[in-house]
């Protein structure tokens, strides 16, 4: 199914798991959800055409990232080929897959569709969907998912979906980048924490992983201000390696962010107890007086009227 987009083998895997090809629809659509795809339905498991069948470029993008998660998936959707045993029908096969980003190629040709980056990749085609193809490339750790869809043949007879795929990954290598901006262990800030002892109530608030971000080769250099926020509550005593906030850089709509913990113990402090209960007593007596004073104006001003009135 996956090296050489055998339909049948689709619609075996489905009987077997459900037991029919609308029971096993409707796993897939329930699982939709799970995944993020919003624009998506699906009738079959093959692609085969169907109104109710469909999706777009975006969602097609997601099945493939959560898909890339999967180390069979991955190892399956980057075959180059594969051997069917043989059986008392037929010989042994060797079938090799139908995308040829992944065929190695040293032709120097126009029809060397060959992508050295590329590790994975699914092809599609119905009449009415025409040619599609979603892959995935990766390039020193970088891996980027292309998604072509609706492509035929150009006026030369090259196939445009191999092509098209090609270019959509060289522009994306060449604009952007990974980056590492902070690293773990870095301070994020520093605080002083309230009831931590004079020795150690100054807390440095680190990362608790990288924070690896995706950015254009031109702004690499760029001054990136983080967005901190501390938990509700600090107070003394708090744990080394203890969640006390987050740092988040929001970088073209998209948050990369981690854990501040603190990078050591902060032990409480016996006098600041002392300290609380003293300032309550005296809001305590404060209130008091201000009760008992208060009562003492209204009293005379009850004689003043009975006073009056003899």
């Amino acid at each position: 199914m996956m090296v050489h987009s055998a339909n049948d083998a689709a619609n075996v895997l489905a009987f077997h798991i459900s037991g029919s090809i609308e029971s096993f629809a409707d796993l897939m659509n329930e699982k939709l959800t799970e995944i993020g795809l919003t624009h998506t339905h699906f009738t079959n498991p093959s692609g085969m055409h169907n109104e109710n069948h469909y999706s777009t470029a975006h969602d097609l993008a997601l099945l493939m990232q959560y898909g890339m998660k999967d180390n069979t998936f991955r190892n399956f959707a980057g075959l180059k080929s594969c051997t069917i045993p043989a059986t008392n029908k037929y010989e042994e096969r060797v079938f090799n897959t139908t995308n040829e980003l992944l065929l190695k190629d040293t032709r120097n040709v126009a029809s060397n569709y060959y992508y050295p980056y590329a590790i994975a990749g699914k092809t599609g085609y119905t009449s009415q969907a025409k040619n599609c193809l979603v892959s995935v490339a990766n390039k020193d750790g970088f891996e980027l998912i292309s998604v072509v869809l609706g492509e035929g043949l150009y006026d030369n007879g090259l196939s445009a979906k191999f092509i098209e795929s090609k270019s959509l990954f060289e522009y994306g290598y060449q604009t952007y980048t990974i980056q590492k901006i902070r690293e773990q262990g870095a301070i994020g800030t520093q605080m002083d924490v309230l009831n931590g002892t004079k020795e150690t109530r100054s807390l440095d608030l680190i990362l608790s992983q990288d924070i690896i971000v995706l950015v254009k080769q031109s702004d690499m250099n760029e001054e990136r201000t983080p967005t901190i926020t501390l938990s509700e509550n600090l107070i003394a005593p708090i744990a080394q390696g203890q969640k006390v906030g987050t740092i988040c850089y929001e970088i073209d709509g998209i948050n990369y962010s981690s854990d501040l913990v603190a990078a050591h113990t902060v032990e409480a402090s016996s006098v600041f107890p002392i300290v609380v209960q003293i300032g309550l007593l005296i809001i305590v007596l404060v209130l008091l007086y201000f009760l008992i004073s208060s009562g003492r104006k209204k009293g005379k001003k009850r004689k003043k009227k009975v006073h009056r009135l003899f």
